[in-house]
């Protein structure tokens, strides 16, 4: 039998992910507890055809002629002793099916009942057989050859197969539990050893984080399985990206999620991508004279400092007021606090003051919410006149 498997089991490197596949194949065909090799005392997989219930000659009608017989009780192969009925021998089943017809009628009703459950069970065991030549199979077609020659003989029964793969492999992970370890918190690192500055960088190193988390929780670490531990391990190596604000507005959305660890990696991973997906591209600024090009590494999604050089910079430096154009944007403080909700982001990515701009998954925090709306009602620091601009530019 052949399949299109794409997992096989080559090297020690592939056990935990193939035994996960085999463990999912198996409870498919409700095998597991039949071969799973962690337990002792499991059903047997050798089970044996069922034999049909076939009449003895011993019990006839009245007035039918006598058969040499040397019983004058049978029996059925699928139950107990039943009047003028026994088990024959295959030889026996053609010429003993011809004498259905001398027995009692309580010996034919009988007989009938036990044709029916025999149906029954030799149903049962096709089927049963069937599913275990579903994984049997699967397990020839995706164990490499020099393991299965090593491990299978055609005398032992599949759950012997597991139980040697197992015994051998099963010690393998051990030694990938501690490679994922290292990998895993090595990858955490990378941001702090070396600042991420752009969203193109940091979408690759999600790749990898994704990549390496995979890893660690397949192998059991329970830092790689509990939101309440890998959540706050992503959101700090976020903070050495360009999704610093991002991170930390999204992280107070998750907080009953992370501490229920009933928030998924794969919905976490997702809001990063479209986060990221949300940001504008970067373009070269053109370079003339008298302007300076932005710095190398400068964040993307971010606007420029002004560029333009007004006439009376030297008259104002020689005040000690500086160019107009170190001046923050409107909105913006020097700390870069918002001016709505007053969380370290610019005025303009404040998902309270935008609410357009949030996406699907975002909730805000009540206090947060109603201390931004107070502000932009009240007008406070002119940040209801900051928010139009922003909209009127926006628009343009």
């Amino acid at each position: 039998m052949t399949t299109n498997a794409t997992i096989k089991l080559v090297t020690s490197n592939d056990w935990i992910s193939w035994y996960k596949v085999l463990k999912t194949k198996a409870n498919n065909e409700d095998l597991w507890s039949y071969i799973d090799p962690t337990k002792e005392g499991k059903p047997t997989l050798n089970v044996e055809a069922p034999m049909p219930p076939i009449p003895s000659p011993t019990a006839r009608r009245e007035g039918s002629p006598p058969q040499s017989t040397q019983g004058t009780q049978g029996t059925l192969a699928t139950g107990g002793p039943v009047e003028g009925v026994t088990a024959p021998t295959p030889v026996d089943y053609v010429q003993q099916s011809q004498r259905f017809a001398e027995l009692p009628d309580t010996d034919q009703k009988a007989l009938a009942l036990r044709w029916t459950m025999y149906e029954h069970l030799s149903k049962d065991y096709k089927e049963f057989r069937r599913r275990v030549a579903t994984v049997q199979n699967w397990v020839i077609d995706t164990v490499d050859e020099p393991i299965a020659r090593h491990h299978f003989t055609e005398d032992d029964t599949l759950d012997k197969w597991i139980k040697s793969l197992y015994t051998e492999f099963s010690l393998a992970t051990t030694e990938r539990k501690q490679t994922a370890r290292r990998d895993y918190r090595a990858l955490l690192n990378e941001p702090h050893r070396s600042r991420i500055n752009t969203y193109k960088a940091t979408g690759e190193w999600l790749s990898k984080w994704r990549t390496a988390i995979n890893e660690a929780s397949d192998v059991g670490l329970q830092e790689a399985k509990e939101a309440d531990q890998w959540f706050p391990d992503l959101s700090a190596a976020l903070r050495a990206t360009p999704l610093e604000s991002w991170v930390n507005a999204y992280g107070v959305t998750q907080v009953t999620k992370v501490r229920e660890n009933t928030l998924k990696v794969a919905e976490v991973s997702a809001d990063i991508r479209l986060a990221i997906a949300d940001q504008p591209e970067t373009k070269r600024p053109r370079v003339s004279h008298g302007a300076f090009p932005s710095a190398k590494g400068a964040e993307e999604g971010e606007d420029p400092a002004p560029k333009r050089q007004k006439r009376n910079n030297k008259s104002q430096e020689r005040r000690g007021q500086g160019p107009s154009s170190s001046r923050p944007a409107p909105g913006d403080n020097k700390d870069k606090r918002c001016h709505a909700c007053g969380m370290l982001h610019l005025l303009k990515h404040c998902w309270y003051a935008f609410p357009e701009k949030a996406p699907a998954a975002f909730k805000p925090v009540e206090d947060i919410e109603a201390h931004a709306q107070r502000r932009i009602a009240n007008n406070e620091d002119k940040v209801a006149d900051h928010i139009k601009r922003i909209k009127l530019q926006n628009s343009a």
